[in-house]
């Protein structure tokens, strides 16, 4: 059961080389994003093997204490701890995650700027310690922090703001960053010292008007991945432009509320974890290998009911899309 695990897609089910075979083994950010799937359609996750799925969470951690994403042979680092803890945590089963070692792992991977990086001896990242810190709140270990480690790292994530959030210091700032560092300033109630009318106003200016959706940049093209994040990030913030609701269905919330003991995710009174909300309602797959230019791949998390609001006038908004139409094709986009 070492193998089991969902997939990324059916295609990897097609007859091949028995000396290829290996390939067809489960992935841990496509079983995250699969089980988040299936609670937001409803599901009762019934039909789920729970056991074979805990199996292959097992066999893919290190003796470093982080996780592989495949048994196939491939990259292992702080995404793939932050999914094998949601997976564990959905499942409300921790026997195939070594929380001790994770949580070492994780320790050592503190940066001398007191950011959180991919690895040990890496440079600190928004986006891993977003990934850090929701899985030490997961597995009850946020504690672990030291009193300076904690005021350390809260000084790092302030300082990634200039206007919207950068990843990483002397880079420019990212729409998505205005969810994982704004996140990992919630879940350590430090969220209050960024300036959120600066963040909500860059988030904003990187919003197209007329085929919809936020992107990466102003006057660049909008994606999905940068969308979402864009909203999740300005839920955080609150005030009146984003109407916040739980991403799963009113029928699975009622499901679970009914069936107390199978997911405590769903359930606020019974959760021991400060910002679960944040936790399971933004991130399925942190930064992936196999999406976006091969650079960022993130399993999209969609809101039940996100409401954006915004004052453009008509001329407003074509002032806006001949200028980026122009700038676009001209080459100048940022």
């Amino acid at each position: 059961m070492a193998k089991c695990g969902f997939q990324g897609s059916s295609t990897v089910n097609i007859n091949i080389d028995p000396a290829n075979a290996h390939y067809k083994c489960g992935h841990l950010a496509m079983t995250y994003t699969g089980l988040c799937i299936l609670l937001i359609l409803g599901d009762d996750l019934s039909r789920v093997n729970r056991k074979a799925l805990i199996e292959g969470v097992k066999a893919l951690q290190t003796p470093e204490g982080n996780f592989s994403a495949t048994l196939s042979g491939c990259e292992s680092d702080m995404r793939f701890v932050y999914c094998a803890a949601c997976i564990s945590y959905i499942l409300n089963d921790w026997s195939g995650f070594n929380v001790n070692k994770a949580t070492d792992y994780i320790l050592k991977s503190i940066s001398y700027d007191n950011g959180i990086a991919q690895c040990p001896e890496l440079e600190s990242h928004g986006g891993t310690t977003f990934c850090a810190l929701a899985t030490l709140s997961l597995t009850g270990q946020l504690d672990k922090l030291s009193k300076d480690q904690r005021e350390g790292l809260k000084r790092w994530l302030v300082f990634r703001q200039i206007d919207g959030f950068q990843g990483r210091p002397n880079k420019p700032v990212d729409t998505c960053y205005s969810f994982w560092v704004g996140a990992s300033l919630k879940m350590l109630d430090t969220l209050q010292l960024s300036n959120y009318v600066q963040n909500r106003q860059y988030v904003f200016e990187t919003q197209d008007s007329v085929v919809g959706g936020f992107s990466k940049w102003p006057d660049t093209c909008t994606d999905p991945m940068h969308t979402y994040l864009g909203l999740a990030g300005l839920s955080l913030i609150g005030k009146q432009m984003v109407v916040y609701q739980s991403p799963f269905t009113v029928r699975s919330t009622k499901f679970f509320k009914a069936k107390v003991a199978m997911c405590p995710l769903l359930l606020k009174e019974r959760s021991n974890h400060q910002h679960r909300d944040i936790l399971f309602t933004h991130l399925l797959y942190g930064y992936g290998t196999v999406a976006v230019r091969m650079r960022y791949g993130y399993g999209m998390f969609a809101y039940s009911t996100v409401a954006v609001r915004h004052g453009y006038s008509t001329d407003t908004v074509r002032v806006r899309y001949r200028l980026r139409t122009i700038r676009y094709n001209f080459g100048t986009v940022r």
